[in-house]
């Protein structure tokens, strides 16, 4: 239990301000990634900010554990948005339904805890809030902000 108390802790403690750059929103996409890669022992993850009208990727990001190539894994927006499992993967979808994006993160492994899920579910609503942030009108007067960089290697 302590060392899931510490491991919140490290997670949430860590942002001291949110990103208003592309770099920023890089750098939390690395630290966010190399967490869930971390919790569940994952040579992989994929973040994607989906528009939930289209279904159309708004900005994705991909990463690997260091040292472990592998190649972009194909996940549909569609089979997400209908909540259908996408063998041999599993996702996390953020919580907020008022939105007019949806996040996830894919993995690809079979099943995950229900501590890991809350752990991951955490992420990517943090990660919600943060592109919505970002991408708010009130700070910004572009269009969209997003990456489509890979993680750093971790």
């Amino acid at each position: 239990m302590n060392v899931q108390i510490q491991e919140i802790k490290a997670i949430f403690n860590s942002i001291n301000e949110y990103p208003d750059t592309k770099d920023g929103l890089k750098k939390a996409f690395n630290f966010f990634g190399g967490r869930i890669i971390g919790i569940v022992n994952s040579e992989w993850v994929l973040f994607r900010i989906i528009d939930s009208n289209t279904q159309r990727t708004i900005c994705e990001h991909f990463g690997t554990r260091q040292g472990i190539p592998y190649k972009y894994p194909h996940v549909s927006n569609k089979m997400v948005m209908e909540n259908q499992p996408i063998l041999p993967f599993t996702y996390v979808v953020s919580n907020p339904k008022n939105l007019n994006i949806l996040v996830f993160c894919t993995m690809p492994i079979d099943k995950i805890s229900t501590d890991q899920q809350l752990f991951i579910q955490a992420i990517i609503n943090e990660i919600t809030k943060l592109f919505v942030i970002l991408n708010s009108l009130y700070y910004k007067k572009e269009s969209r902000i997003c990456i489509e960089d890979n993680l750093d290697k971790k």
